[in-house]
């Protein structure tokens, strides 16, 4: 079997309305609505993760983000 190169990480997302409400989402069919999408500070939160992954080599233009 060849080495493979590939690399996967895991992060979980930022803050999100449902979190502010403390309400948890264990279904995907809950927590897939408009209401409970990241919050302002989430989103800040996730491109803060991305540009230190990026700052430190952890992720290139070759990365792709799901």
């Amino acid at each position: 079997m060849k080495n493979l190169k590939n690399k996967y990480f895991v992060l979980r997302h930022g803050e999100s309305k449902a979190n502010v409400a403390e309400i948890i989402l264990s279904h995907p069919e809950h927590g897939a609505h408009d209401d409970f999408t990241l919050t302002q500070k989430g989103q800040e939160q996730v491109r803060e993760s991305i540009r230190k992954a990026q700052l430190s080599g952890l992720l290139d233009e070759k990365t792709i983000i799901y």
